[in-house]
């Protein structure tokens, strides 16, 4: 009986140990073993902490010689690595394609391996000595002179694969013909435009302080706040969620292409030698002057949009959203809200007119509460009352109405005022409903649609005032005749 415990104690030690040691190899050594498995079916399989300092690029067949310089945190896992174009031309470089070029390379599966021995000679794959530096590419990482470099040759005999001979800074693997996926000869005939940053401005949101659009909407910054004019027009409000959205669109706003890299040279080619449709004139913190110019152009049927800025010489193509973004009528920048945050705070006194045609005033004590001072309301809430003004505080206007004129089917409302501690007008606007739509006519003339939603909408009920709201009553069920 012993013996047969101490034997079942053993056998439970080894199956305990033999546990152990799958778990290590399943957990542990395999994913390294894996690893390296994985990393030996890659051309490069560079660790995304890599850092890169140069890359060069050439394809004689494209008339292809590129190269590209680190600018800063040039890694593959790094989404602001910068990059620029060092040759033919110095230019900022698509930070996206040049990180997306360097992972395919560094990652293209290597189909099969083709030892350098016997009777097998490089020229027979089109990477003779004297031609593999027609079609290559060099990959410098930084801290070492010495590139890693995958030449091209020909396409394979099976497949749309091509054959091709890699040199490492540690001279390994240079003894094997590799075969690589097609899709990388694609990427070396790309042109020049397509390794360029097409970002068409270059400057911080923070440091704007001016915009002119198409020479007559001024948008401008004064102590922090954006303001809008309109040739003589007074200074009005603007709405900084609005201009705010548009100046992140013009930071982030993208050019199809490069047309050409003499504008003066090639303005008439282009037909852009004439008043362009459109202009943008920006003011920065260092007075500073940007000017782009906007030109649609018709010609043989087909139609392009270029553009030009005042401190660069090429001419840019643009797609056509791009484009309608510099047609914005003075409506589309106005304030969105009915009341301020600040002419809330500086309102003492509010005046109501109800569709009852019901007249109410309302002020402020100086413990911040409100008081009806004339007009009567059954059971009067101060809070309520307050909750009625914010909510007009935090109405958002959804869109500017082209024609002022109030329709003829809608339906006035309420009437709200906003005074200050003198009695002096601060905001006042009109409330119609339009079936199911509310419209405001404002205090300036503009005749707007406030955005639809449950709790976007102008107080227009005494209920709103009151502790006696309107309670809908359930239907009573009909009598049931009584059984006989």
């Amino acid at each position: 009986m012993k013996s047969s415990s101490k034997n079942n104690l053993i056998l439970a030690a080894v199956l305990i140990v033999i546990g152990i040691f799958a778990y290590w190899f399943e957990f542990k050594e395999k994913a390294v073993i894996d690893r390296k498995n994985d990393a030996k079916t890659k051309v490069f399989a560079f660790d995304t902490n890599t850092e890169f300092s140069k890359v060069h690029i050439v394809d004689n067949k494209a008339k292809v010689d590129y190269s590209f310089g680190c600018v800063d945190r040039c890694h593959l896992s790094d989404v602001s690595s910068k990059w620029k174009i060092t040759a033919p031309i110095s230019f900022k470089a698509d930070e996206g394609n040049v990180g997306s070029f360097i992972s395919n390379i560094s990652n293209a599966i290597v189909s099969e391996k083709i030892p350098l021995e016997g009777n097998v000679n490089p020229a027979s794959f089109g990477l003779a000595p004297d031609k593999r530096n027609d079609f290559k590419v060099e990959i410098s990482v930084k801290g070492n002179d010495v590139p890693y470099t995958i030449y091209f040759g020909d396409q394979s005999v099976v497949g749309q694969n091509l054959y091709s001979l890699v040199e490492r800074p540690d001279h390994s693997d240079s003894k094997n013909i590799l075969i690589v996926p097609g899709y990388l000869k694609a990427s070396l005939e790309k042109g020049l435009n397509y390794w360029r940053n097409k970002r068409v401005f270059e400057f911080s949101q923070t440091d704007l302080e001016t915009m002119t659009l198409n020479s007559k909407i001024k948008i401008f910054k004064k102590e922090g706040t954006w303001f809008l004019k309109e040739g003589s027009s007074a200074d009005l409000l603007a709405d900084s969620d609005t201009v705010n959205s548009f100046i992140t669109g013009l930071t982030y706003m993208n050019a199809v292409d490069y047309a050409s890299d003499d504008r003066m040279k090639d303005a008439a080619k282009f037909n852009i030698k004439r008043n362009p449709d459109n202009t943008l004139e920006l003011v920065l913190k260092n007075q500073e002057t940007l000017k782009l110019s906007i030109f649609n152009v018709k010609k043989n049927g087909d139609s392009k949009i270029y553009a030009t800025l005042s401190n660069q010489n090429y001419i840019l193509e643009l797609d056509k959203p791009s484009a309608e973004k510099f047609n914005k009528q003075f409506q589309f920048f106005k304030y969105r809200r009915l009341i301020t945050v600040v002419e809330k705070q500086e309102t003492k006194k509010i005046k109501v007119i109800l569709s009852e045609k019901e007249k109410f005033e309302f002020e402020k004590g100086e413990d911040g509460s409100w008081k009806l001072v004339s007009g009567v309301i059954s059971e009067f809430d101060s809070k309520k009352f307050d909750q009625s003004v914010n909510k007009i505080g935090s109405a958002v206007i959804g869109e500017f109405l082209i024609n002022n004129k109030v329709p003829e089917k809608a339906k006035q409302v309420a009437t709200w005022e906003f005074y200050d501690e003198k009695s002096k007008l601060i905001r006042g606007f009109k409330a119609y409903t339009v079936e199911s739509e509310m419209i405001v006519k404002l205090q300036t003339g503009d005749l707007a649609k406030m955005e639809q939603s449950e709790t976007n909408h102008v107080p227009y009920h005494v209920s709103d005032f009151s502790t006696m709201a309107k309670v809908k009553m359930p239907p009573v069920p009909p009598m049931m005749p009584p059984k006989k």
